[in-house]
């Protein structure tokens, strides 16, 4: 009869033992983890395009941080090398093609309205051959 017991009271143990719940491992801290996630996802990287001008022919700002809204920026030019009676022409370029601006001689500026964006492109150009004299390019995050 002991060992009677003894064999019941091992097969309620050992079915205890399998039926019994196992408590999950505690839940991850989800602070602790979110750095490492996010360090792994790569970031979507912003395209900027650089701004280009020169002493000679610039804009200014010569970047802008955001394309909306839209800004005002001013083009000023200084090419006193060239003749008192050069006529320039001040070209705008921002969807491909050349939309005259304004015209002046070798040394002027101008100022846009609220429409100039990153990627916005000036181009500086004799009236007489329509070569270009000058490039400058409004920089920021491409649009």
């Amino acid at each position: 009869m002991i060992s009677t017991r003894y064999f019941v009271i091992a097969c309620c143990l050992a079915l205890g033992a399998c039926s019994s719940e196992t408590t999950p491992p505690p839940a991850a801290d989800a602070s602790a983890t979110a750095p490492a996630a996010a360090e792994a996802a790569p970031k979507a990287a912003v395209e900027m395009i650089e701004s280009v001008s020169s002493a000679k022919f610039s804009i200014e700002p010569s970047s802008l941080p955001q394309c909306e809204p839209a800004s005002e920026v001013a083009v000023a030019w200084n090419f006193p090398e060239l003749p008192a009676t050069t006529k320039l022409e001040l070209y705008v370029n921002s969807d491909g093609t050349d939309k005259l601006f304004a015209a002046s001689g070798n040394v002027d500026s101008a100022k846009t309205g609220p429409w100039a964006r990153p990627g916005t492109r000036f181009l500086l150009k004799s009236e007489d051959t329509k070569e270009v004299v000058a490039e400058a390019v409004v920089g920021g995050p491409r649009c």
